[in-house]
């Protein structure tokens, strides 16, 4: 993390290296670099995880903020901030236990796991004439919405394996994904597709295979996930029973009840003897004087990379000054569908802003500025075209907080730049540029 107060242009993002100024022009917070900046709180109520520069998945105490790594090629991705999920399926790293169901053989602790212990589990499919797996179910309430599930999975004597989520007690509903652990490569198998889904490599060939899978409201009470590892001979959308072969697993993950739609995979959650939750994310500066607050006037600059968009990030919200309640405050958010940005001022219980709302979201690096005085506000997302509005703001003095990424808007938050001023819309749109 770098902290700079800076005398450079306006119109120039702020650069490392500058001297420091007793009249800064902006606070730029890098979130890349493993550090928080000074003065901003962040809080979990749980312990949670995290691809770190090691490559490795690894856990954070309560209350730990969590940098995480491109699993591609470990360059820093920014501040991971989530919103609160559970993981239904237990022992979750323990295929050996009493609460899977196996027709495969398990052997436990045969490999090293993502996390680097020795916790990886072999399962093998050595029936000719049967297809063999591992298999948690649990209870859920019929319903037309979507689950996320997710195994972390390597490569053995069979390079071809799948995952299964499916949904049983009324009419069965089944998906199922093949996965080449040798490429990464994934498909539906055939007649059994499923809402989504994602392969992610990681480093020391394992994958986390995600797959998303929706209900059919036909009554089902189980929801269940389930690893085939040898699902034919060579990378097929048809099953061969005939198959045979093994892979390592560990890290199995099951997001969604019937009651929330659950349309991505988040963070690895690890359980034991029951379900467990990850708490949600949040990080406040409770002292503006650090920014060089002008309580009058100014821009704020983010640069981020969302999880998802839509339906299960709406509302979410990206940063809010406010003065601790909702009555006063500036905020920038997703709309109600999560698939743009909208801007809000609420001045003593008053929302003063209308329709500021801009670009459409996307998956990758998105840059956004939100710019304000009494009368003006101006919106620019990635260098596009703005939106401005002539909405008032709360009166000097009330605001005194700074809140990131409430709501559950599941971002990595690389960068917050802070200027005490109402930028130029050309200089928003330079500072947007991606």
């Amino acid at each position: 993390m770098t902290h700079i107060h800076l005398t450079q242009p306006l119109g120039t993002p702020p650069t490392q290296g500058l001297v420091a100024s007793p009249n800064p022009e902006a606070t730029h917070w890098l979130l890349t670099e493993n550090t928080l900046p000074p003065g901003l709180t962040f809080s979990r109520a749980s312990q949670a995880t995290h691809l770190s520069a090691t490559g490795l998945i690894t856990t954070k105490a309560m209350n730990a903020a969590r940098f995480e790594s491109n699993p591609s090629t470990l360059a820093p991705r920014g501040l991971l901030l989530e919103g609160p999920r559970t993981n239904q399926i237990i022992n979750s790293e323990d295929f050996t236990a009493a609460s899977w169901t196996k027709t495969a053989t398990v052997t436990g602790n045969a490999g090293l796991a993502p996390d680097g212990t020795t916790n990886a589990d072999l399962l093998e499919d050595n029936s000719a004439v049967a297809v063999q797996t591992v298999q948690r179910s649990y209870p859920i309430t019929s319903s037309a919405l979507a689950y996320a599930g997710s195994v972390f999975l390597k490569a053995g004597t069979s390079s071809v394996a799948s995952v299964r989520a499916s949904f049983s007690g009324g009419t069965l509903t089944a998906p199922e994904l093949v996965v080449n652990l040798a490429t990464g490569a994934a498909q539906w198998r055939t007649g059994f597709a499923g809402t989504a889904f994602n392969v992610q490599a990681l480093p020391n060939d394992w994958y986390r295979v995600n797959v998303v899978a929706t209900d059919n409201a036909t009554a089902n009470t189980v929801a269940s996930l389930e690893v085939r590892p040898a699902f034919a001979a060579t990378y097929s959308p048809t099953l061969d029973v005939a198959a045979t072969g093994n892979c390592l697993a560990w890290g199995a993950q099951m997001e969604g009840t019937g009651v929330d739609a659950v349309t991505f995979a988040s963070s690895y959650i690890s359980t034991g003897a029951a379900a467990a939750t990850r708490a949600a994310d949040s990080a406040t500066l409770t002292e503006l004087a650090t920014l060089g607050f002008n309580p009058n006037a100014g821009t704020i600059v983010l640069e981020w990379e969302p999880m998802a968009v839509g339906a299960a990030v709406a509302n979410g919200v990206l940063f809010s000054i406010n003065d601790g309640t909702a009555s006063n405050l500036i905020k920038l958010g997703y709309t109600a569908a999560g698939t743009a940005l909208v801007a809000e001022s609420v001045v003593a219980g008053t929302t003063t802003t209308a329709g500021l709302m801009a670009g459409t979201l996307a998956l990758g690096q998105m840059k956004a500025a939100l710019a304000w005085q009494s009368n003006s506000q101006a919106l620019v997302m990635n260098g596009g075209s703005a939106v401005t509005n002539a909405a008032s703001i709360p009166a000097a003095g009330v605001l005194n907080r700074l809140q990131v990424a409430t709501q559950n808007p599941f971002i990595w938050l690389r960068s917050l730049t802070y200027y005490p001023r109402h930028l130029s819309v050309p200089q928003l749109q330079t500072l947007t540029n991606l």
